[in-house]
């Protein structure tokens, strides 16, 4: 009976660790020149680093350039400020001191291509770049400094009004929008201990793990610097380096760590509990010795009353991928 245990254990692990691709975007296969920054002249609607594809929009219609989307830079200067410090991040380099990083400005899309047509992506290093943290840190001709409360009418006492400047990011599956959202705080005075207000000014984790599985990622900003009713007055940039991006073959693990199969020991009903974006699924029990016994299409809870006392194992088949958790009946 022991062999038997070990033997289904193993098989768990191969199914949950078989196959595992991640790739990871640092950027470092585009070509620069020393200390430039890429707006996007040189591409045409944006560009490609491993498996991700980053949007650009680079227009000179009127004789001014204009761009938003991504671009990419290696440039080391954390001390310019200003409009032509777009390019800078605020560390002076990419993620780990490394030479290249990603730009991001305005509105634009990230698109995952290649090998990897839709993944489960455990996330990316995001910064400020110069030009935006000087801005919201010392003020500008139209950014207000953060915290300032000049001019707002508020009656807050000077340097506790509470500013942000928020980048919100948005996930695709096949043209569907997903319903979770990844938010982060570039900048955040809204604590009513003021000695916790900040700006970022190194390099943070973006988790997207509440996505699930996706093929598409879009981003946007939020701040409460709107003064004047021409939208966001700061400017929106942020960097964003080492975007790591995981194939279909790890996606079991991460659904073994998101679905939940309760109560165990189970008596009578067995209850499964998945993560909301998940369309269809089936639920298959077998026993030690891989013996199907029984199954449910789509429903969250499942009869064992009738199973003898014993381990058995639940293989749950869904549209992101496959997961087996073990159960006891009682």
């Amino acid at each position: 009976m022991k062999n038997n245990y070990k033997l289904a254990l193993t098989a768990i692990i191969i199914v949950f660790t078989f196959g595992v691709k991640a790739q990871t975007s640092t950027f470092e296969e585009i070509t620069l020149s020393p200390n430039t920054f890429n707006n996007g002249k040189d591409w045409k609607k944006g560009f490609q680093s491993q498996s991700v594809f980053y949007s650009n929009k680079y227009d000179t219609a009127g004789g001014y350039v204009s761009w938003s989307g991504f671009g990419v830079s290696n440039k080391k200067d954390s001390v310019s400020e200003g409009y032509f410090a777009e390019g800078n991040s605020i560390t002076g380099g990419g993620h780990n001191n490394s030479n290249n990083y990603g730009v991001a400005y305005g509105k634009g899309y990230i698109k995952i291509k290649g090998m990897i047509p839709e993944v489960t992506s455990f996330g990316f290093y995001i910064n400020n770049n110069s030009y935006a943290y000087y801005s919201m840190k010392k003020g500008d001709t139209f950014t207000r400094k953060y915290g300032d409360t000049t001019g707002t009418k508020s009656g807050l006492s000077q340097g506790s009004y509470p500013d942000y400047l928020l980048v919100r990011f948005n996930a695709f599956r096949s043209g569907a929008k997903i319903d979770s959202v990844v938010d982060f705080y570039l900048a955040d005075y809204r604590f009513a201990d003021n000695s916790k207000d900040y700006i970022v000014k190194d390099w943070q984790w973006v988790n997207l793990k509440p996505f699930g599985i996706f093929d598409s990622l879009t981003f946007s900003f939020m701040s409460s610097d709107t003064f004047g009713g021409y939208g966001i007055n700061t400017p929106t940039y942020f960097c964003l380096d080492d975007f790591t991006a995981l194939g279909s073959g790890v996606i079991e693990t991460l659904l073994s760590n998101d679905v939940t199969v309760f109560p165990n020991p189970a008596t009578n009903q067995l209850f499964i509990d998945l993560p909301k974006n998940i369309r269809t699924f089936e639920c298959i029990v077998s026993d030690i010795n891989g013996k199907e016994i029984m199954s449910e299409s789509n429903s969250n809870n499942m009869d064992v009353s009738g199973l003898n006392s014993g381990l058995y194992f639940m293989t749950i088949k869904t549209d992101m991928g496959m997961v087996i958790k073990k159960f006891v009946k009682q």
